[in-house]
């Protein structure tokens, strides 16, 4: 009998154990499950300021976006309403346009017959920087005009042939027109 109490004394031992390591591998458990819920929570909420960010930046790329529109419908206006008046009996061979770019780079050409004349018409609002424009005679003499800001006309009798112009410049700011009308 003193083996059966001693047997029972120690499954009671065993047994109050047991119920102490499952409570505290429960404690333990329950421990992570919180951490866990805690990180999700605060994931949740960077989730939260994050997609509020999303939402500011887009609603200032929309502003930018919207502001580029005005601004080039009037650029575009600009550019309209200060195109220079041609000679209704003139033909434009010429029209060089910066179109709100800051730099410019354009070559062609045209035909023209002996005692003509070329008109340039310039117009240059350019700042911090200028514009070289090459005129090619058919016997491939240069003349240059160097343009910055400000405007004017040109006048070059032409010879009969191909001309060839070139048209190449860098600046900070501002628009540059040149229409070039032969008589």
């Amino acid at each position: 009998m003193k083996r059966i109490v001693t047997l029972s004394a120690f499954t009671l031992v065993i047994a109050f154990v047991m119920a102490g390591c499952q409570s505290n591998t429960d404690n333990i458990m329950q421990d992570q499950i919180d951490e866990l819920r805690n990180q999700l929570e605060i994931n949740q909420n960077e989730l939260e300021i994050a997609n509020a960010r999303i939402k500011e930046l887009q609603d200032e790329l929309e502003k930018i976006v919207e502001q580029l529109r005005i601004d080039s419908g009037e650029a575009n206006m600009d550019e309209q309403s200060s195109q220079p008046e041609s000679d209704s009996e003139g033909i434009i061979v010429i029209d060089i346009r910066s179109n709100g770019q800051k730099n410019i780079s354009q070559s062609s050409s045209f035909s023209a017959d002996a005692n003509q004349v070329l008109t340039l018409e310039i117009q240059s609002s350019i700042t911090g920087g200028f514009v070289d424009f090459f005129l090619f005679s058919p016997s491939n003499q240069e003349q240059r005009i160097t343009i910055g800001e400000g405007d004017e006309n040109k006048t070059i009798n032409l010879s009969e042939g191909i001309w060839g112009y070139n048209c190449t410049g860098l600046f900070d700011s501002g628009n540059i027109v040149i229409i070039g009308t032969v008589q």
